[in-house]
């Protein structure tokens, strides 16, 4: 069995900022840099002859180079306490289309459609229910960068498999993103379509890190 993940990778110049990020949170298990990535769509366990069919249906999306932009801090959780500290990512349109073909590839080969909403994001730090107000300490001494954005062109099929010193994210197969949109695909169809999708998980923009 294989367990897998689509995400978009970071360049070192975008994960060197946000590592520069990572101290002042007590009781925070920083994710290393190396690890750092922007989900797509988490895949779980699958079969080898899965994974192939998968592979032949992600082959198959054109798409032109995806836009990102990293615009603050933000955290998942409830009731008040934090579960994790992320780097939240602004829903672009292109960004958004390229999620909803990922997700369209994992339909096709027989997978249960994801049903949390899309929340891009590149995790920054784990922790145990953590009071929000220590985030927001946080936020207050750790200004986010001005300015992070980059341009992706390719996504990435990951393999994840846990060590003795945590999860070890490896890049399987990766894909061009040096194609066109969709001629349906209007300005107007992609607001429509990013309405759809809002924060899943509780995400939410952690007040001070604008």
């Amino acid at each position: 069995m294989l367990r897998l993940f689509v995400a978009l990778p970071l360049p070192r110049d975008i994960t060197q900022k946000l590592s520069e990020l990572t101290c002042g949170l007590p009781g925070a298990r920083w994710v290393p840099s190396e690890n750092y990535h922007l989900t797509l769509r988490f895949i779980g366990e699958i079969a080898h002859h899965q994974a192939d069919d998968l592979d032949a249906a992600l082959s198959m999306i054109s798409e032109e180079a995806v836009e990102i932009k990293l615009n603050g801090f933000g955290h998942f959780g409830k009731r008040g306490r934090a579960n994790s500290l992320i780097a939240m990512a602004e829903k672009t349109p292109s960004l958004l289309h390229l999620q909803k073909k990922v997700e369209r590839a994992m339909i096709k080969c027989g997978m249960e459609p994801e049903t949390r909403k899309f929340c891009p994001h590149v995790t920054l730090a784990r922790m145990k229910p953590t009071p929000e107000v220590m985030l927001h300490d946080y936020a207050k001494k750790h200004h986010f960068p001005k300015g992070l954005s980059y341009t992706a062109h390719q996504f990435v099929l990951y393999s994840s498999y846990l060590s003795n010193t945590g999860s070890v994210y490896s890049p399987e197969i990766e894909y061009p993103l040096n194609g066109g949109l969709d001629e349906d695909w209007t300005q107007q169809a992609a607001e429509e379509f990013a309405m759809d999708y809002t924060y899943n998980y509780r995400g939410q923009f952690v007040p001070e890190f604008a």
